[in-house]
């Protein structure tokens, strides 16, 4: 087997030069010396990382945030009755609705409440796919993942549920999509609780009380200062759930 030194392509043959360009790059490589490089699954060459298809697409309604990767982690915050949940219970829904995907909604301020009760009824979520819990300490979260394996995860609220960023860390490598921790703010929009999380998060939501609307005031996956209308009609209308595939 021979082996570009330069760019890993391999040649079943001898070349002055290699498809990169590279003259006098390609060497005889012993085939036993190849399989140890593609076990070494922390070495990957760039022309194959190129060829592999990217796994970034928009959230249909939600393409305000741009084209998400399967997996992501998202800060939403707010003033009080600014939203946060209810745009949390929109992105939900579309979710269900169009990756049929499973959520865990932790409700660890609101528990079983009417208030949140209230809130399920308002956006009709109404479905197999959507678990709420009540937990609040990590170890029992963990748990609820573990035995219920959603796709989604939201956390409600981290100023309530009083979590490091080591665990919320801790929860975003246990599942395999993305992680939305509702955040509180004081009165001069500073973050309550461990700030750390945003700066590590991919993308962090402000609501806007006034206006209604989200606002991206960080993103990996597309612009910044892109808004939101959390209750238009139409926006509303798009986001339930699809009764005739998901309502149970």
């Amino acid at each position: 087997m021979f082996l570009c030194i330069k760019c890993g392509r391999k040649h079943g043959r001898f070349s002055v030069e290699c498809e990169c360009g590279n003259l006098y790059s390609v060497l005889e490589v012993p085939d036993f010396h190849i399989e140890e490089v593609k076990n070494n699954s922390r070495v990957r060459n760039i022309n194959d990382l190129l060829e592999e298809e990217l796994d970034c697409e928009p959230v249909p309604g939600f393409e305000f945030l741009g084209d998400v990767s399967e997996k992501y982690s998202m800060i939403v915050y707010g003033s009080p009755g600014s939203g946060k949940s209810t745009f949390c219970m929109m992105l939900c829904n579309a979710y269900m609705k169009y990756r049929r995907s499973k959520i865990l909604y932790v409700s660890g301020e609101e528990s079983f409440s009417t208030t949140f009760r209230k809130k399920l009824k308002d956006w009709d979520v109404k479905s197999s796919l959507f678990w709420a819990s009540e937990s609040v300490k990590i170890e029992h979260i963990i748990e609820d993942i573990n035995e219920y394996s959603p796709h989604l995860v939201v956390l409600d609220s981290h100023t309530s549920l009083n979590l490091s960023w080591d665990e919320v860390d801790r929860i975003i490598k246990s599942i395999p999509g993305p992680t939305i921790v509702i955040l509180h703010v004081t009165k001069d929009n500073k973050y309550k609780g461990d700030t750390m999380i945003a700066h590590h998060t991919d993308i962090n939501i402000e609501i806007d009380e006034e206006t209604g609307n989200a606002i991206t005031r960080k993103t990996r996956f597309g612009e910044k200062y892109t808004t939101f209308s959390i209750f238009g009609n139409a926006v509303k209308e798009l986001c339930k759930p699809d009764k005739e595939i998901i309502r149970i």
